[in-house]
């Protein structure tokens, strides 16, 4: 999550997994002593980490409930794509995310058009995860955020 948000670089990561291994502790407080996180960062996070864990298996459970029930080229079976995607994009798994918003968006393309509002979403989400996977977290993140205010609307 943290390298995805552009919080952190891999190799921050990996430099604060191995303190903690030698010297134990929690990562979060290790991260916060390293100056790579703020606590109201770390906070912000834990919180998000913790709606992700809830949404995630309803998200999966629905994709698999649509693809089942309706086949894979459902406009619904699209949307649930494209809805776990976004979680999985959130929860810091681009590369998992990105192959489920390619095939929500090439659905969404075949059944709506270019210019419809949810192929534009998925487009944006696919966007989203190829940001993600060049550690440009920072771009993906804006992406993300006028996605979330476009879905409000």
């Amino acid at each position: 999550m943290l390298v995805v948000r552009g919080l952190a670089t891999p190799s921050q990561i990996e430099a604060a997994l191995a303190f903690q291994q030698q010297r134990g502790g929690r990562i979060g407080a290790i991260l916060i002593a390293a100056g790579i996180l703020t606590s109201n960062q770390l906070l912000e996070l834990l919180g998000q980490q913790r709606e992700i864990r809830v949404t995630l298996p309803f998200c999966e459970r629905m994709l698999a409930r649509w693809e089942e029930e309706l086949g894979a080229a459902h406009p619904s079976t699209a949307r649930a794509r494209y809805n776990l995607a976004r979680v999985l994009l959130a929860d810091g798994r681009a590369d998992e995310a990105l192959e489920l918003s390619k095939k929500a968006l090439e659905t969404s393309r075949l059944l709506y058009g270019s210019s419809h509002r949810w192929t534009k979403q998925s487009a944006e989400v696919k966007e989203a995860c190829e940001l993600a996977l060049n550690h440009r977290g920072t771009q993906m993140l804006a992406r993300l955020r006028a996605l979330e205010l476009a879905d409000g609307q």
